[in-house]
């Protein structure tokens, strides 16, 4: 059955999401699909600008979503970082979201952030609201929420309410970039 292969990626990787998810559901579940909303850019090429963020064209895109800065969050970024680096034959695409309700704040901690972490090839936003885009369902108590997804469909979702994130949480996290980095083949 030529169908096989691909059935058995798609329940590998919602295995693979599902492992990794912490005590708490956070994020638009595998399958589902992303749509744009507003932030105001911080880095990268629309810097200074409220804009739409979310399609990319198609391309396959890491979204980080968080409440505050950390060092372990710096981890985390700066793999990701390495990651959009390394894969630019691939357009990989990725961008952090500091969800906060005092966006003056906000922008200023997340500038501190991208320039004590050396932040390249991570675009740095702010949204307005904790609570988040509301059709992406971020949690409340999740701590972080990261989103894979290609063409707009998601293909990995990992959060957690932990404080901090280890070093294989950093690393069992960046291990779902394969699932957006290959296209699906659909044969009819």
């Amino acid at each position: 059955n030529n169908r096989t292969p691909a059935m058995f990626a798609i329940i590998a990787t919602a295995l693979m999401t599902s492992h990794l998810c912490g005590d708490v559901t956070s994020g638009l579940p595998v399958g589902d699909f992303a749509d744009a909303f507003d932030v105001t850019d911080l880095t990268g090429p629309h810097k200074g600008k409220t804009d739409a963020i979310g399609d990319f064209g198609g391309r396959p895109v890491i979204a980080i979503f968080v409440r505050e800065t950390s060092d372990s969050l710096a981890s985390l970024v700066k793999k990701v970082d390495n990651l959009v680096e390394g894969n630019s034959g691939s357009q990989l695409r990725a961008f952090l979201c500091l969800l906060a309700k005092d966006t003056v704040a906000a922008e200023a901690t997340l500038k501190q952030f991208g320039k004590k972490h050396k932040i390249r090839n991570v675009p740095l936003t702010v949204y307005n609201g904790s609570a988040g885009p509301a059709n992406y369902k971020i949690a409340k108590k999740a701590s972080f929420t990261v989103l894979f997804w290609r063409g707009l469909e998601i293909r990995a979702n990992y959060a957690t309410d932990k404080e901090a994130l280890s070093a294989d949480d950093v690393h069992n996290i960046t291990e779902n970039v394969n699932s957006i980095l290959q296209k699906r083949q659909i044969k009819t």
